[in-house]
């Protein structure tokens, strides 16, 4: 036991009739008063602490859940961008391709051209030549 006030314990000297005497009951009912006015007070200062929390919680959840979403759509977008870029690359490819083969109709059309032109011009010197067999048959 502790030993306070000339060899007494503390229970001993708070229990005391003197010592209960000395003390006015009204000032102990005022501080009693005082101490749950403001145990009450910190309750409710800190339920509203709690609170706030929880809104600041579920605000961090819906920031959470609006960046994942705003990750996913710019995936979704650089997807996208991607299968574009490969589209177009396929078109060029399929235009390039199809420049070639138009080239090579042109070329096979210009030497069919000047196959031509050559049988035309043969066909021409035939006829000439035989004008002028005829010519010389008549003269």
């Amino acid at each position: 036991k502790k030993m306070t006030h000339a060899g007494k314990s503390k229970m001993e000297v708070l229990t005391s009739k003197p010592l209960l005497h000395e003390v006015d009951q009204s000032h102990l009912q005022k501080v009693l008063a005082m101490l749950v006015q403001s145990v009450d007070s910190l309750d409710t200062k800190q339920d509203t602490t709690n609170k706030t929390l929880v809104r600041l919680e579920e605000r961090i959840t819906t920031n959470t859940n609006n960046i994942m979403s705003l990750e996913q759509q710019m995936k979704a977008l650089g997807k996208g961008l991607q299968d574009a870029r490969i589209e177009k690359d396929k078109d060029v490819e399929t235009l390039r391709w199809d420049i070639d083969e138009l080239r090579k109709n042109l070329a096979k059309q210009q030497d069919e051209n000047a196959d031509m032109k050559q049988a035309l011009g043969s066909i021409q010197n035939n006829a000439d030549g035989k004008d002028r067999k005829i010519d010389q048959i008549k003269a």
